[in-house]
């Protein structure tokens, strides 16, 4: 499953490199999928599979090749940033949230920027939301810190 924008761009490079292996000597194709990162390649191989192709099939491998790429450019970005480099569950626990309120054809594409303090903020579609903690800050006065605090 494809969650951002980075693994998105691997997956396309690695389509194009692949199907540049389909017209080459026998053997080429297989050796070059094996040589993928195993998520990447067991991505490409359901999708083969799904597909009942065979790579002794060059057509049919670019056909699902050409199907998965046109299925990335098809999904939809979602701009976050957030003040931290996220864990791999922090990045799973996000991409739940919005697969879950958004649905499937959804990808982050994160940024860091520790001056948020915490919180987000997210474009999508072109509007602009700023639910990070320095936002909150700056719309708290002084004079109501000091209200607080006397």
């Amino acid at each position: 499953m494809i969650k951002t924008r980075q693994e998105k761009d691997t997956l396309e490079n690695y389509l194009a490199e692949l199907k540049e292996t389909l017209f080459k000597p026998k053997g080429s194709f297989n050796h070059k999928l094996k040589s993928l990162p195993l998520p990447y390649s067991k991505l490409i191989r359901a999708s083969l599979d799904h597909d009942k192709i065979i790579s002794a099939n060059p057509s049919g491998v670019k056909i699902t090749l050409d199907k998965l790429t046109n299925q990335l450019r098809s999904m939809q970005e979602i701009n976050l940033t957030i003040a931290f480099v996220p864990s791999q569950t922090t990045l799973e626990r996000i991409y739940l949230w919005v697969k879950q309120n958004l649905g499937d054809n959804y990808l982050l594409n994160l940024s860091v920027d520790p001056e948020i303090l915490g919180g987000a903020v997210i474009i999508y579609k072109g509007f602009y939301s700023n639910y990070s903690l320095a936002k909150q800050l700056q719309n708290v006065s002084v004079e109501k810190i000091l209200k607080t605090y006397s």
